[in-house]
């Protein structure tokens, strides 16, 4: 390992809400539904809600890391997705009125914003028109998940796991000294792509002896994203 530094990733709550649904919501409202949140810090290893759960509120992550979870028919927590600061999840329930979908867990220290189900319908209510930001939200998620079935049986391992480190990655911080650490293990990668963790392990090797990226315990840093790039077949880091 190097000298160089490496760091969570944070953004600001003004960042947060520029990323959210409601980032078009008249001033008046957004004051008003900003002051009906709730800021959480959760230890690493915290269960924040579970499959079947009320959905009571949706979430926007400041800093920290958390994972969307299952459980095999056997018992065993599998990985379905990472969600690092930026990311705003929970909001089907809000929407459909049905219970979650899938568990979320800390994998890190977080802090993450609470947006109660009152608070959502309200701001909704309010701007009718906030509700084509929140269709255009879930359909960009729609198309992510019919992308990736599409990924499963057409693209070879290698590119579909460039894709996945790609869209996973910890955000680079302005500071390029700083390395941008992703804690996601070879195994949870595994379960997210469904293959075993030996080919993951295989070609991540492969990738760090090229000087790619960089391994170390559950976590890697992508050293080289151009090339990275280049091996998902795409020109620009995934959304």
């Amino acid at each position: 390992m190097d000298n160089v530094n490496s760091r969570m990733n944070i953004v600001t709550h003004e960042q947060l809400w520029d990323l959210s649904f409601f980032a078009h919501l008249a001033p008046q409202f957004k004051r008003q539904l900003i002051e009906s949140c709730s800021e959480l810090h959760l230890e690493a290893g915290h269960v924040l809600h579970r499959r079947g759960d009320e959905g009571s509120a949706c979430f926007g992550i400041i800093s920290g890391q958390l994972k969307a979870f299952a459980h095999e028919s056997t018992g065993k927590e599998m990985t379905l997705a990472v969600l690092n600061p930026g990311s705003w999840f929970g909001e089907i329930s809000l929407v459909d009125d049905l219970p979650r979908t899938h568990g979320t867990i800390a994998t890190q220290p977080c802090v993450v914003l609470k947006m109660p189900k009152s608070a959502f319908d309200l701001a909704i209510a309010q701007q009718p028109s906030i509700a084509m930001d929140v269709s255009r939200h879930l359909c960009q998620r729609l198309r992510l998940a019919f992308t990736a079935v599409e990924e499963s049986v057409l693209l070879p391992l290698n590119q579909r796991l460039a894709k996945k480190l790609l869209y996973i990655q910890t955000p680079q911080d302005k500071d390029e000294s700083v390395k941008a650490l992703t804690q996601v293990g070879q195994q949870e990668i595994a379960q997210m792509l469904g293959v075993s963790r030996q080919s993951v392990s295989k070609q991540l090797t492969q990738w760090a002896k090229d000087g790619i990226l960089e391994l170390s315990y559950n976590s890697f840093t992508i050293l080289n994203v151009k090339k990275l790039q280049e091996l998902s077949g795409s020109e620009t880091v995934p959304k």
